[in-house]
């Protein structure tokens, strides 16, 4: 499992939020002040997969 600790800018709260996710799947969010911290949760996760999956691999 991994952790992600983000600042959501969905909406003016700017919360700071912590994700876990586990193989590109969003299994906790917490720190969000609505539920668009949890779209925005899955949204940076969703960015990381795609960056690694474009990274060569050794």
């Amino acid at each position: 499992m991994e952790k992600l600790k983000t600042n959501c800018h969905a909406c003016r709260n700017d919360c700071e939020i912590e994700v876990e996710y586990e193989n590109g799947e969003v299994t906790e969010v917490t720190g969000n002040g609505c539920m668009r911290g949890m779209m925005h949760a899955q949204s940076e996760v969703r960015k990381i997969m795609e960056t690694l999956a474009e990274m060569p691999k050794k």
